[in-house]
């Protein structure tokens, strides 16, 4: 996945022709892929999900409405839909190359994050609430073996698929990442 950020946030990488020696590619063209299922991905860092933009397409036209000579009508608009593109670059260049807020693609891409992380849903199943400004006191920690002996039964229970579950070092850091701070002898604020 570092390989896939770096071409996403513009980052030379190496590259080579088949038989080829290995050169620097940069100046990468953005990447889009068209899915009907987002993939899972391992990367369950705020980077890897700032570099992503989830467009939805939610009109589903019916088949007695689909005009398949569309694009044989719009063909007087080509130069007219060019320059819409282009204007849309202008607009992507004066604004450093960020894309204008969408709280719709926001919300898809919060979609994800929930969809792509077991202990995520685990967290908000059970309505855990991290406490990052109190102190691991006795009565506000439960210890972090406990808490993924919780997460295991749990992914048993909705039959989450054993390559979806985190190990119990990478529940600690996502849970970590989440703002539940381990405290002293593998305490968390819960």
């Amino acid at each position: 996945s570092d390989t896939v950020k770096g071409i996403i946030s513009g980052e030379p990488v190496m590259a080579r022709k088949i038989y080829g020696e290995p050169f620097k590619a940069c100046d990468l063209p953005p990447l889009m892929a068209n899915t009907n299922v987002m993939p899972m991905s391992k990367d369950k860092s705020n980077a890897w999900l700032r570099r992503i933009m989830i467009i939805p397409f939610n009109i589903t036209i019916p088949p007695e409405k689909q005009d398949v000579t569309l694009a044989i009508k719009l063909k007087d608009e080509y130069a007219g839909i060019f320059n819409w593109i282009l204007e849309g670059r202008e607009r992507l260049i004066d604004q450093n190359y960020h894309f204008t807020e969408s709280d719709t693609i926001n919300e898809y891409i919060e979609m994800y994050r929930k969809d792509n992380n077991s202990v995520v849903q685990w967290v908000e199943f059970y309505g855990i609430q991290p406490k990052p400004d109190m102190e691991c006191s006795i009565a506000r920690v439960a210890r972090t073996y406990n808490l993924y002996e919780s997460y295991c039964r749990w992914c048993i229970q909705c039959n989450v698929p054993t390559p979806e579950r985190m190990s119990q070092r990478l529940f600690a850091k996502e849970m970590n990442r989440m703002q539940f701070r381990k405290g002293k002898k593998g305490a968390m604020n819960v």
